[in-house]
């Protein structure tokens, strides 16, 4: 739900040129998704037979699920990753969030899931940490350069918008008035011709009568 909400507020920052609030809004999406994970991995560490308890498992089932819950909170607290692709949406990048997406569920979780199998039921789930790790690796790798390219492209507006209002500010007032004085000309000769246009075409209309 936060980075849902968080998307069209960066893009919104982003298409008015807000490059500061931008930023701001993505460092504080950071800090609330890490107090949130955190929160989730202390109750995850905690009390997991409680949570299990939620979903009426008996004892075989608990066995198997407290030490999946504490082994995959360990993902928890690595959320950049979702933080980041949230943003690359947000900016027109679809394909970086959906490379992100594909690495954590599809291109390391699998493979190893069956390297880990070695180590028994906890290696596999020791998968979705070390995925979660790499995939905000290479999150922060791209968010870095499109960071990069983001201010840039904020940077160049800025100086367009500067430079079209110097270049509005350096015509004198003289060649302003001039240009005001042949507008107001010539709407009034546009009006007299128009007149007579329309004059001209009632005198017609009876004698063609």
């Amino acid at each position: 739900g936060l980075i849902q909400g968080m998307r069209p507020i960066v893009s919104y920052n982003y298409g008015a040129g807000q490059g500061r609030r931008l930023h701001l809004v993505i460092r504080w999406s950071l800090a609330l998704t890490a107090i949130i994970m955190a929160l989730g991995t202390l109750i995850a560490w905690g009390v997991p037979r409680q949570i299990m308890a939620f979903f009426d498992a008996d004892e075989a089932m608990i066995a198997v699920g407290v030490p999946m819950l504490r082994i995959k909170a360990w993902a928890f607290g690595i959320h950049p990753g979702t933080v980041m692709a949230g943003c690359f949406e947000a900016l027109g990048k679809g394909l970086y969030s959906l490379s992100i997406s594909l690495l954590r569920q599809l291109l390391v979780i699998p493979p190893l899931a069956m390297v880990f199998f070695v180590l028994g039921l906890n290696g596999v789930w020791a998968a979705f940490p070390v995925a979660e790790t790499l995939a905000a690796l290479v999150a922060v790798l791209l968010y870095r350069k499109v960071m990069r390219q983001t201010d840039r492209q904020l940077q160049n507006s800025e100086v367009d918008l500067l430079g079209g209002n110097a270049q509005a500010a350096a015509i004198p007032d003289s060649i302003i008035l001039v240009l005001s004085v042949q507008n107001k000309l010539l709407k009034q000769a546009c009006g007299r011709s128009f007149s007579q246009a329309a004059m001209a075409t009632t005198q017609k209309v009876p004698n063609s009568a």
